[in-house]
Formats: structure tokens, sequence, C-alpha cells
């Protein structure tokens, strides 16, 4: 059964709060994806992340087809550690 969180933010005292918005995080075996949405300024952003043999694009592409996209920004980055990388004399 998925989970539901919802929060009340408290009064700032006459503080204009920021733009109303939802954050989801969908966190499985070897990997996770994010989405932040503020539906008062039209923005989406996703986080799709995975190890090994996972094809990260692949999520996102479903993800821009089903919430219908007009404009998608994307950049790739390689997270942790690389193998290789690590002197084995300083460790």
């Amino acid at each position: 059964m998925p989970l539901r969180f919802d929060h009340a933010f408290a009064d700032l005292g006459g503080v204009a709060a920021g733009p109303k918005g939802v954050s989801v995080a969908l966190l499985c075996e070897g990997g996770h994806i994010t989405l932040h949405a503020a539906p008062d300024e039209g923005l989406c952003f996703v986080d799709v992340a995975g190890l090994g043999g996972t094809n990260p694009q692949r999520g996102l592409d479903v993800i821009i087809k089903r919430l219908g996209a007009r404009e998608v920004r994307s950049d790739a980055r390689r997270r942790g550690p690389v193998i290789g990388t690590l002197d084995s004399e300083r460790t």
C-alpha cells in the first residue's frame, strides 16, 4: 500500500510563504526516483538514479511522457566513486 505524507507549514508571522509544492520519493533496491513539483511555477524537478546496468534515462522518459512535459532540460551525472581511481597505498 502506498504511503502518503502531508505536512502543514506553521504560520510564519506575516512573512510571505514561498511557492506551494510537493516532493515525492520512491526508494527501491539499487536506486531511487524523486520528484519535486512547484505547480505555481509550472516546474517539476526529477531525479532518477540506479546502479550498474540500469538505464535511468528510460525511467525519465516515462515520467516525461506521463506528465506531458512541454519543455525538458536534462543532464546526466555519474555519482559515487569511479572504480580504479582510488590509490590503494593511501587507504
